[in-house]
């Protein structure tokens, strides 16, 4: 594991944060974690953000929908401890935050387990020798699969053309076409009733993270992908 001097300080948040191999102890079980958290109005509804960073867009939604239950999934260190004080000043319930990565997620998260997942501007691994590095993949994919519920979700957000045209070519292989369907594939998501309205129910509806703003602001397209799983 990469040493960061902010490691020793994720034990300052015991029932928030879950680092490493923690992330993997309550696998299959999660429903009931945040039952006992949220208590009877619980939604029964897990949403998974993979790359939260500090957890400022996960927050801001959590928030407003206290009953369902959000987690929160980044590798750095220091993120997941600089979300950490935020989701506890907001007295969140309904919030926990792993450092784990996103490849382990069918060790984080048991079959049918979740309802949504957001991947929202991965880091789109573009020098020649990264492309293999990028997480939105078949082997990924499958793993993602497993772990959501029948007509689950993946959605992702972009402002990298080339990682949004790779993510619509993967799903044409075989194995991803027979798990998956493409419901939305949007270049230019914000300008796009196509994609706007059919996602106008979504929990991130209206919600724009510093990416997004930043990109918007210069006049630069959003991409976006849903994926639902298949019957």
């Amino acid at each position: 594991m990469p040493r960061s001097n902010y490691s020793h300080r994720l034990i300052e948040y015991p029932d928030l944060i879950f680092p490493d191999d923690q992330a993997f102890k309550h696998r299959a079980h999660w429903r009931d974690f945040f039952s006992s958290r949220i208590g009877p109005s619980f939604k029964d509804q897990l949403i998974f953000e993979i790359g939260c960073n500090d957890a400022t867009f996960l927050t801001t939604i959590a928030q407003k929908n206290p009953t369902t239950a959000f987690i929160g999934l980044d590798w750095k260190v220091k993120a997941i401890y600089d979300a950490a004080p935020r989701v506890a000043d907001m007295k969140l319930t309904n919030v926990v935050l792993l450092r784990a990565r996103a490849q382990d997620i069918a060790k984080i998260f048991g079959a049918g387990e979740l309802d949504e997942i957001w991947i929202f501007h991965p880091d789109p691994c573009d020098r020649e020798v990264e492309l293999q590095n990028r997480l939105i993949a078949e082997p990924f994919l499958l793993a993602a699969h497993e772990t959501l519920k029948p007509n689950g979700s993946v959605h992702l957000k972009t402002d990298h053309a080339g990682y949004y045209h790779s993510v619509v070519g993967v799903l044409s292989m075989d194995l991803l076409a027979q798990r998956f369907d493409l419901t939305i594939a949007s270049s230019n998501y914000w300008h796009d009733p196509t994609a706007i309205l059919p996602t106008a129910h979504r929990y991130f509806a209206n919600e724009t993270t510093a990416f997004e703003r930043r990109f918007m602001k210069k006049r630069q397209p959003i991409y976006y992908v849903e994926l639902r799983t298949k019957p």
